[in-house]
């Protein structure tokens, strides 16, 4: 057995897959295995794979997004811990045997470090960095005050994951033609199960930001995505605060979401802000641990007629 796993997902990746996997070739810690997924690539991807002979493992599959290459590659990987990498990304050189540490120190399920935004100008920015090992005994406390407070990081990039903790829960990443964010709700449905997580104080994940124009431009279309996502995860099982907790980070992230997408379709903004569900997030973040400020705002957004929602969250939603 490997101690970590690192899994690549690419789809025609030629530009940036030999810069991200010789970053994980160049990792301190020994006894590391790492898995490309080429998912379809029908650009030189294949030939720059296949340069590296025995030192990567290549899993050939047709296209089916990174979901399911990521879980193609979870279902072969030999690791004790998992790493996922994008591979247009790249690591520190010493980012997994840290986190490999932490997580045996820890006695941890996961190990968080945190991420470097680069932006393509070159200037880069640090986030989500610090020390501790939280033992979960209040879920509901934890996705609040972690979750909820975006401490515990959306994504699974900068985290390891221990194997046995994903195959016992029979957790794996979803498909985003049905969900939006794998990350995303992976995260949610590990939080219903997670025991010990430890934050390591490094910014050891090197992420490339890319123009956005495109995304704003879809925002609109991912709501859907994004609502079927809370929906699927707040339709398990789990405790009512943990619940509460939950639907107070639905409220926030559907708001945040709508508040971009009514630049270029407000009306669907508004059937989407109607939506029951999506009333009941947000009168629940009215009432679950707010303030007299944040309760005035979620009952006015709720309540308030047509565009004067949109006015509302424009105006006066940050966070």
């Amino acid at each position: 057995m490997a101690k970590v796993s690192v899994i690549i997902p690419v789809y025609n990746g030629e530009k940036t897959v030999k810069r991200c996997v010789d970053s994980v070739l160049a990792q301190t810690l020994e006894d590391i295995e790492i898995i490309v997924v080429n998912d379809g690539s029908d650009d030189g991807t294949d030939g720059i794979l296949k340069s590296y002979g025995e030192r990567i493992t290549v899993l050939e599959q047709n296209r089916g997004g990174q979901g399911n290459a990521r879980n193609a590659g979870i279902a072969v990987a030999k690791g004790e811990y998992l790493g996922f990498v994008d591979a247009d990304d790249t690591v520190e050189r010493g980012m997994y045997e840290s986190m490999y540490r932490a997580a045996k120190c820890g006695r941890a399920q996961i190990v968080q470090c945190g991420i470097r935004d680069i932006k393509e100008d070159g200037t880069a920015a640090a986030r989500s960095a610090f020390c501790e090992t939280v033992a979960i005994e209040n879920r509901a406390d934890y996705v609040y005050e972690y979750f909820y407070r975006l401490k515990h990081t959306n994504e699974v990039c900068n985290k390891l994951i221990e194997k046995r903790f994903l195959t016992e829960n029979s957790l794996a990443f979803s498909d985003t033609a049905v969900y939006f964010s794998e990350d995303f709700k992976l995260n949610m449905e590990m939080l219903l199960y997670l025991e010990r997580i430890t934050f390591v104080d490094g910014c050891f994940y090197n992420y490339f930001i890319k123009d956005s124009g495109h995304c704003r431009s879809d925002m609109a279309g991912r709501l859907p995505k994004i609502l079927n996502l809370f929906k699927n995860v707040l339709a398990r099982g789990m405790d009512s605060g943990t619940r509460k907790s939950l639907e107070c980070v639905a409220a926030l992230t559907m708001l945040l979401y709508a508040r971009q997408a009514a630049e270029t379709a407000e009306e669907y903004v508004l059937e989407i802000l109607d939506d029951k569900d999506v009333k009941r997030y947000i009168k629940t973040s009215m009432t679950y641990r707010s303030n007299l400020k944040h309760f005035c705002l979620y009952f006015l957004v709720n309540n308030a007629p047509g565009r004067m929602k949109l006015y509302l969250l424009n105006r006066f939603f940050t966070y």
